[in-house]
């Protein structure tokens, strides 16, 4: 009885929705084969590629269709029961979307983009709608560029990008969407380039970064997302370029600069965001060129500007930002 009705079904799709393909042929699967020179389907005993449609039967319940002997438009395969249990759609034998259903309803959908060389561009997946599962990126020479997964619409898990050498970019993980743990990026050589740490998305704990060299850049430290504490910059011949400290986001403490031959250019005091304490420059030779005192991010004190030989040029007294002599 199940057969007589898959039959029936089968029937009326293929005088209902088949017609409306306007396809130029109507056959069998056993009516076709394929061509392992070229990969095209053919009709037996036929020179041209077969255009036209597949007509499902209980037993092969899946309706195919054709162009030029490749696969095109939509494809759908059907349970035991008649249901539809599949749907795949193609253009000039390329998948554009797969679709998964359960109880007559799309469940998951897998869709497909392509570079104009045909090579598979990228891949995404969802269920009921939402990305879902593994994605995937590609370059136009056909390497991975990234591959990520989430659930239920969120990135969750492992995120690896990758250079167009195949070599691996970064790397990172997510939970519920938001970027956690360690998180690592890579030169096109493969040594490492930085690494970080996050906490619910945000930026926390040491972050590092490198000259190809393998020597270090510099060196940060993060509070949910906003700078705090120690901040160092070096050259890639190893000398210190400047540090800074922060407090909450703000510069708070010691900031320092260094001239390119070691020396010291700048030391500044902050306080919450603003200047306060003792200011100092030198020239590259080492000697003072001139020292501030600040209060409350006001000038407040003597101010005292040197020449080269290190002699006194003029100097300035302040108080609460104002000048009160010279």
């Amino acid at each position: 009885m199940r057969s007589i009705l898959l039959i029936i079904l089968f029937c009326m799709i293929s005088s209902t929705s088949w017609g409306m393909l306007h396809s130029t042929d109507n056959a069998l699967w056993t009516d076709l084969v394929e061509n392992p020179n070229d990969g095209l389907v053919y009709k037996k005993f036929r020179e041209m590629p077969f255009t036209g449609t597949i007509m499902a039967t209980a037993e092969d319940p899946i309706q195919r269709s054709f162009k030029n002997g490749s696969k095109h438009r939509e494809w759908t395969e059907f349970d035991d029961d008649g249901q539809i249990k599949g749907k795949s759609q193609f253009d000039n034998g390329r998948v554009q979307t797969k679709a998964d259903f359960e109880d007559g309803k799309k469940i998951t959908v897998a869709e497909y983009k392509y570079y104009e060389n045909g090579q598979l561009k990228y891949k995404w997946n969802r269920i009921r709608g939402q990305r879902h599962g593994l994605q995937e990126g590609f370059y136009e020479n056909g390497r991975l560029s990234f591959k990520t997964n989430y659930k239920d619409g969120e990135q969750h898990g492992v995120q690896e990008n990758y250079h167009e050498n195949g070599q691996l970019s970064s790397k990172a993980y997510y939970k519920a969407g938001k970027k956690y743990g360690l998180y690592e990026g890579y030169y096109e050589s493969g040594h490492l380039f930085f690494k970080s740490n996050y906490k619910d998305g945000k930026a926390h704990g040491l972050q590092e970064s490198y000259y190809e060299s393998g020597k270090l850049q510099n060196r940060w430290n993060y509070k949910d997302g906003e700078k705090h504490g120690l901040q160092e910059d070096y050259r890639e011949n190893g000398l210190l370029e400047f540090k800074r400290s922060y407090k909450d986001k703000r510069k708070h403490g010691l900031q320092e600069d260094y001239y390119e031959n070691g020396y010291l250019e700048f030391k500044r005091s902050y306080k919450s965001g603003y200047k306060h304490g003792l200011w100092k420059r030198y020239y590259k030779t080492g000697q003072l060129q001139y020292e501030e005192n600040y209060q409350d991010g006001k000038k407040h004190g003597l101010q005292e500007f040197f020449k080269k030989d290190g002699s006194l040029l003029f100097s300035k007294k302040y108080e609460n930002g104002m000048k009160v002599s010279d």
